[in-house]
């Protein structure tokens, strides 16, 4: 069974910005999604296009990079004055493939929607979201009720979900649903992404471009010593966002091998 990673994005209050301010956004928008194209040709399944007003969406062969091409998006806006929700999807296709990913569906961009559909909606983000810095969301058709976790089922995909028991007693068990667990770890890194100040995101990109603090201060030109670039990682919590996508990405791998049993 082929599985697909869908991402569904929309920018944050977008109706409430000037207009000068969303075309600028837009522009850019075309940009950010240009390079991404590039960036990740070889798992794409259909280039990443802007699908209805400020909604834009992808759709890659590898489900488990979803929340580091999110990342990616992240990391060419945080120059700019906006934000994004982001939902992401994991499933199968019902359609052929497209080079537009308009003309595609199936449980992938159904699970896609739903998730966008939740991180936008308050009421939604009452029950699913506890934190107001998280705008990220995985849906999965199997996901127990957050205040009632307590077992594991199938439901009308057939999907099993993976758990971790816990017994107390020979009449007690405490089960892990798999969603619930990738989106606890999601929304704490989105958490730390949201505390970083402006400097520490430019530490934070310039240390991912040149990998040492030596090239930072001898390439980019600053006043900066390896001891301050080190403390602004160190307090923009950059090893343990890395961490948290590398673990995602592990849990993302493990849903979908889960899936495919």
């Amino acid at each position: 069974m082929t599985l697909y990673g869908v991402v569904n994005m929309d920018i944050v209050a977008s109706r409430k910005k000037s207009k000068e301010l969303r075309e600028k956004i837009q522009h850019n928008l075309f940009e950010y999604i240009e390079y991404i194209n590039k960036k990740f040709k070889g798992i794409l399944v259909a280039p990443v296009e802007l699908t209805l007003g400020d909604e834009w969406q992808l759709i890659t062969l590898n489900p488990e990079s979803s929340y580091n091409i999110i990342h990616e998006f992240q990391k060419l806006i945080w120059k700019d004055n906006f934000q994004f929700y982001a939902g992401v999807g994991i499933g199968t296709l019902s359609t052929d493939i497209y080079d537009d990913t308009r003309k595609m569906d199936g449980e992938c961009f159904l699970n896609a929607r739903k998730a966008l559909e939740i991180v936008k909606n308050n009421s939604y983000s009452q029950k699913y979201i506890h934190s107001k810095n998280n705008r990220v969301f995985f849906y999965s058709p199997t996901m127990n009720d957050i205040e009632n976790n307590l077992s594991i089922y199938k439901n009308e995909f057939d999907i099993k979900e993976v758990a971790a028991t816990s017994k107390r007693d020979s009449q007690f068990h405490q089960n892990i649903n798999i969603a619930n667990l990738i989106n606890t770890i999601i929304e704490n890194n989105e958490i730390l992404i949201n505390k970083m100040t402006k400097k520490q995101q430019q530490i934070y990109l310039d240390y991912i471009e040149l990998g040492t603090y030596r090239k930072i201060i001898e390439e980019k030109n600053t006043k900066e010593t390896i001891g301050g670039i080190s403390q602004k990682l160190n307090n923009a919590e950059f090893f343990t966002i890395q961490q948290n996508y590398k673990m995602i990405e592990k849990l993302f791998a493990y849903y979908c091998d889960m899936r495919r049993e």
